[in-house]
């Protein structure tokens, strides 16, 4: 249990900073999931992106809420964390959406 928390926290240290450094992008559906659009060398430690971004709302740092701000803009929709929390997600960086 204790090395999970370990791995989660390092994942969750890089993301932000890659946030940071704009290395990161979101995308958000027609309902409001959220996937996150990571570099290849980022290992998310199996987390999910509806468990990444409560993780980073938690956080709401500068850096993220410009982030979610930025795709908000771009994809002329709002996040709705209703749907985030029921499992709506993608595997392929936002271009299909699913439960499972």
């Amino acid at each position: 249990m204790e090395a999970r928390k370990i791995a989660v926290e390092k994942a969750m240290e890089e993301i932000k900073k890659r946030i940071k450094e704009k290395e990161i992008r979101m995308q958000i559906s027609e309902e409001g999931a959220v996937a996150f659009i990571l570099p290849a060398d980022v290992d998310r430690s199996r987390m999910t992106d509806g468990c990444i971004y409560r993780r980073l709302v938690r956080e709401n740092s500068w850096e993220f809420r410009n982030m979610v701000a930025e795709a908000e803009a771009r994809t002329g929709r709002r996040v709705n964390i209703a749907t985030v929390n029921n499992g709506t997600h993608s595997h392929d960086g936002g271009v299909t959406w699913g439960r499972h």
